[in-house]
């Protein structure tokens, strides 16, 4: 599984950068994402998020409504992810 670049390589500290867009998640089985984002924000409904890693690795977070998600997977998957609507942060 190839890695999506690194749009924001300055912010590897524990500090969260302040992002300036949204764009709306839709999650999906076998596609990957299409860029490198900040982190993710769950909207309104909290719950379980399917992701697979760099590396393949399955697995499943959880993020309550509001919340942020601060890892960002190479996919984001449909079957198993409740959490709606998921927004990924970037500048």
């Amino acid at each position: 599984m190839a890695a999506v670049p690194d749009e924001f390589p300055e912010s590897k500290t524990a500090e969260i950068a302040l992002g300036k867009t949204l764009v709306l998640i839709t999650p999906h089985d076998t596609n990957t994402l299409t860029r490198m984002f900040k982190y993710i924000v769950c909207g309104s409904t909290g719950g379980a998020v399917a992701i697979v890693d760099d590396a393949g690795t399955a697995a499943t977070l959880f993020v309550n409504a509001g919340g942020v998600l601060q890892f960002v997977p190479t996919i984001l998957k449909a079957t198993g992810t409740a959490a709606t609507p998921l927004y990924g942060v970037v500048r």
